[in-house]
């Protein structure tokens, strides 16, 4: 190549005899081999390659993995990402933690304003109240600030004799409580005698109550045996002076006393109609008529009385019975007022039936006395009972604190003697106070009439 001249070359050819048979020839040829698509492979960053899983000639297909390059550097990258992300979370969340409090804060704020426009807006009349009470409370301390002003100005003689009061009562109480105090540190005979008399008069009063507790719960034979006696005379007493009243009655009614009983206007205000009664003569009969139906009822009451009070009578009655004579007696008594109250309307008692009836009242008070002491006796009444044991637990403790008074003079612990010590400081500070407070009154300074000020315009 490269020369248009030809040169003969000798070629030496072998022969054979000729046969049938297959010819192979193999050619070698020197060429390029190319694929038909070819496609560029760049890594989208620089590395080192780790690893190569495809070589030339390999069939490869879509997705495939072809190579590994280093990914030390990304992987320190993507942690320094992360932990700076993880970091901008703390931040954020150290952030709304911050605000949730503050927002929180805010709407509170703003539900309690919107709540205050609505009371101001829509008041209930819970509300309306609790306004006027608050009202009238800065009222009252308006004028008890504006009082108190008033006295440091213009103090009256009321106000300072008030003080002096005061002062004097918590001088007296400063007094008693260093009178304790030294009875405590150094007892006199006087002081022991004082408080042995105490405990003994507490004791005496004490076995008093007690006797009476022991009476209203377990009245003796003797004692009901005198009351029963006491309720006996008394109805004997009573019976005596009705008896006393009926004879004057029917002494009164045989001598015609009643039908010639005249009235004035010194003895009743009478008006035209019993004048005209009078005139008539029809007064005298009816007044007559009232007074023998008072009798009648009287004697009626009082022999159904004595029924009952006969037990040997009563005991032979039914039950149907004794109620029967019970309702008796309450209609005669209710006739028996009724006239009364007739006659007492309409005319004057004569003198020789008033005082029996008189006699005959205290009688029948003296009755309901003793029937009440009796029945005291028999069945007790729970609240007597109670106000008798309250009794007894009040004298009880009497003697118990007339019983401390004297072992703490005859012996008094450190605690005592530190509780009068107390009680010494305490009443000295309220009577300086007290003496104070009058001073102030007497001649206010300036630094008080000031503050009075202050408080009446700050109410």
């Amino acid at each position: 190549p490269g020369s248009s001249s030809r040169v003969p070359v000798a070629v030496t050819v072998g022969v054979a005899p000729a046969t049938s048979g297959s010819i192979s020839v193999r050619t070698t040829y020197a060429a390029v081999a190319e694929a038909r698509n070819q496609v560029d492979m760049m890594p989208v960053s620089s590395g080192r390659t780790e690893a190569l899983t495809v070589d030339v000639g390999s069939v490869v297909t879509v997705g495939q993995v072809l190579a590994r390059l280093s990914h030390g550097t990304l992987d320190a990258q993507r942690d320094q990402a992360l932990a700076s992300l993880r970091g901008s979370k703390a931040r954020l969340a150290s952030v709304l933690a911050g605000v949730e409090p503050k927002r929180h804060t805010a709407q509170a704020k703003l539900d309690s304003a919107l709540a205050a426009q609505d009371q101001l807006l829509n008041p209930s009349a819970a509300e309306l109240k609790s306004a006027e009470s608050v009202v009238a409370t800065a009222k009252s301390n308006l004028e008890s600030a504006t009082i108190k002003l008033d006295q440091l100005m213009s103090p009256s003689v009321s106000d300072l004799q008030a003080a002096e009061s005061v002062v004097a009562s918590a001088q007296s109480h400063l007094d008693s409580a260093n009178t304790r105090l030294k009875q405590l540190l150094n007892p006199s005979a006087a002081d022991l005698q004082a408080a042995q008399g105490k405990v003994a008069t507490a004791l005496s009063n004490l076995d008093t109550k007690k006797t009476k507790l022991e009476q209203l719960l377990n009245p003796t034979t003797a004692a009901l045996a005198a009351a029963q006696e006491a309720v006996s005379n008394a109805h004997s007493k009573l019976s005596s002076a009705q008896v006393t009243v009926n004879n004057a009655i029917s002494d009164a009614l045989a001598a015609g006393t009643f039908a010639q009983i005249s009235l004035n206007s010194e003895q009743v205000r009478v008006n035209d109609a019993i004048q005209a009664a009078l005139d008539a003569g029809t007064f005298e009969s009816a007044l007559t008529r009232a007074w023998d139906n008072l009798l009648t009822a009287r004697l009626g009451e009082q022999a159904d009385v004595a029924i009952l009070l006969n037990p040997a009578l009563s005991s032979t009655l039914s039950q149907d019975e004794l109620g029967d004579v019970n309702q008796s007696i309450s209609n005669y008594r209710l006739s028996i007022a009724t006239h009364l109250a007739d006659i007492i309307s309409s005319s004057v008692i004569p003198e020789d039936v008033n005082s029996p009836m008189l006699a005959e009242n205290s009688a029948q008070s003296a009755l309901d006395t003793a029937q009440e002491q009796l029945k005291e006796l028999q069945n007790p009444d729970q609240n007597i009972i109670a106000l008798a044991r309250n009794e007894v637990a009040a004298e009880q403790a009497a003697l118990d604190s007339a019983v401390a008074n004297l072992e703490g003079l005859q012996n008094a612990d450190e605690n005592t003697i530190t509780l009068a010590q107390n009680e010494v400081a305490k009443t000295a500070a309220a009577t300086e106070s007290a003496k104070t407070d009058l001073a102030e009154l007497q001649n206010p300074t300036n630094a008080t009439i000031a503050l009075a000020q202050s408080s009446v315009e700050a109410t």
